[in-house]
């Protein structure tokens, strides 16, 4: 059921993956509209902050099928089309013990609101924006090195995160 967030992003994640590839969708994803959002091999369905070509982004490569980022956060990558309600899978890790990272829902266009916390001790808090009962999730962080396997549900103004 992605049909998805306004401006979803990304940003500081050291790797990405995508959790399911197009061959792996169920007949009954397929049929509730399920979209994959990361090909495995380039950016096709994303977009920086700054407008940038990805060539001209050093720092956010496509690499081993996953999505890579080696220091710095900026620019931020982001979805290139808006959606509404979405449920987004998505597998991510970080290659070190201390880092910043975060994953924006309903953000807009410059990414500069509605964070999810991906940073170890804030894992699961919203960061930049009001969510009723939004609180910090520390146990499902995995430690660095190891695939998180994370899920972000947003029907309406409700956010569920597992």
């Amino acid at each position: 059921m992605i049909r998805s967030f306004v401006y979803a992003g990304i940003a500081c994640l050291v790797c990405l993956s995508p959790t399911l590839r197009g061959e792996d969708l169920s007949a009954d994803e397929q049929q509730a509209e399920f979209k994959l959002m990361f090909n495995g091999q380039d950016f096709t369905g994303w977009k920086f902050t700054d407008g940038k070509d990805p060539k001209e982004v050093p720092n956010w490569k496509v690499a081993d099928g996953v999505i890579r980022l080696t220091g710095g956060g900026s620019p931020h990558l982001c979805t290139s089309r808006e959606y509404r309600d979405f449920e987004m899978r998505f597998e991510w890790r970080s290659t070190q013990e201390k880092y910043n990272s975060g994953f924006f829902i309903r953000s807009v266009k410059t990414l500069g609101t509605n964070q999810l916390n991906l940073a170890k001790g804030g894992e699961g808090a919203f960061i930049g924006g009001k969510i009723e009962g939004a609180k910090a999730v520390p146990e499902l962080q995995k430690p660095a090195g190891e695939w998180n396997e994370w899920q972000v549900l947003a029907q309406g103004d409700k956010v569920t995160f597992t």
